[in-house]
């Protein structure tokens, strides 16, 4: 039972990972129109806020190289790009799929974690104090994956 429910977790990795390449598409569009409508006047407030969406979208869309840097940085030592690279530590016997299975939840979690911390860094440009949960997210995401 234990192995089936691990096989169906995997697209769902995959799945968050083209949402967030969707949504740093997204967001770089935006941005751009946002910077047009500011070059034309049209737009007040700073350019900051364009910054940030650009900044967001290049880094969801280069999702792995994020997690890397920051694993590099905080573990010295690759990110996990898939669920089943997880190869597990002394557990046996039965409970050994259960494990298993508890550790990819955490990671897929922590994934999302991730792009929701890239997204209210986007955020962060209209709202300043949003920067502490976005960076908060990030890195809780980072060690969840890296469980």
């Amino acid at each position: 039972m234990w192995e089936h429910l691990i096989s169906a977790l995997q697209p769902w990795w995959r799945t968050l990972h083209l949402a967030a390449i969707l949504t740093g598409l997204v967001l770089i569009v935006i941005s751009l129109l946002n910077a047009a409508k500011h070059g034309r006047g049209q737009q007040q407030g700073g350019i900051g806020a364009v910054s940030l969406g650009l900044l967001a979208g290049v880094l969801l869309i280069n999702l792995w190289g994020l997690l890397d840097a920051i694993s590099y940085s905080l573990f010295r030592s690759a990110s996990t790009h898939n669920l089943l690279a997880y190869v597990g530590g002394g557990v046996g016997g039965m409970s050994a799929p259960m494990v298993r299975f508890a550790v990819m939840i955490v990671q897929l979690v922590g994934l999302y974690g991730v792009i929701k911390g890239v997204v209210l860094l986007y955020r962060s440009g209209a709202d300043a104090k949003a920067v502490g949960p976005a960076i908060t997210h990030i890195l809780g995401g980072v060690i969840a994956i890296n469980i």
